[in-house]
C-alpha cells in the first residue's frame, strides 16, 4: 500500500477531526495514481453519506445549491463505486448494483443492478 494511502487511514481513524477535504483529496490522488478498490470505495462512501439518501421528502427542504451539491455527490459516488467495481471488487459491485436499482448517481437500471449483485454475490459477498 502506498504511503499516502496508509496516511489517509490512519487519518480517518485516529484524527481527533480528520480533515475531510485533505483526505478526499489525498483518496483521488490515490486513485489516481493507481486506482485502488480499497480508496476507490472509501470515497465512494464519503460521498454517498454526504449525499444524503434518495427520498423526495427528504431532499424537498434543501436550498437549491444543497441540492445541487447533493446530486454531484451521488454520481462521484456511483463513479468511484463504478471504478471498483471494473477492477474486480465485490464491495463495489454491490454497491454500484444497488444504486443502479435505486437510481442513486445513476439511471436505474434493475437488470444491471441484479447482474452486479448476482456477480458480487457469486464472487462472495453475503
Amino acid at each position: 500500500m502506498p504511503s499516502i494511502e496508509y496516511k489517509t487511514y490512519w487519518d480517518i481513524r485516529f484524527e481527533r477531526r480528520p480533515n475531510l477535504e485533505k483526505i478526499k483529496a489525498s483518496l483521488e490522488q490515490v486513485i489516481a495514481d493507481n486506482k485502488s478498490p480499497k480508496a476507490c470505495n472509501t470515497l465512494a462512501e464519503l460521498n454517498h453519506a454526504s449525499a444524503g439518501n434518495n427520498n423526495p421528502a427528504a431532499l424537498a427542504h434543501l436550498t437549491p445549491e444543497a441540492k445541487e451539491a447533493a446530486e454531484k455527490a451521488k454520481v462521484l459516488a456511483a463513479k468511484y463505486y463504478a471504478t471498483s467495481a471494473e477492477s474486480g471488487d465485490i464491495v463495489g459491485k454491490h454497491w454500484l448494483g444497488v444504486f443502479y436499482h435505486e437510481g442513486f448517481g445513476v439511471n436505474k437500471n434493475v437488470t444491471k443492478a441484479i447482474e452486479l449483485l448476482e456477480e458480487a454475490a457469486n464472487e462472495g459477498n453475503g
